[in-house]
């Protein structure tokens, strides 16, 4: 079977995807914690 994308590109393009989550992820808890902070003052 042929394999339409090399496995060390497969590779690379997944670690990308799962950082890029993780920091759009932390990022957006941190403007949640931001926004609660604000709006108890």
């Amino acid at each position: 079977m042929a394999h339409l994308v090399e496995k060390e590109t497969l590779l690379r393009a997944n670690s990308a995807l799962v950082g890029g989550g993780l920091i759009i992820c932390a990022l957006g808890a941190v403007i949640f914690d931001i926004g609660r902070a604000i709006g108890t003052w």
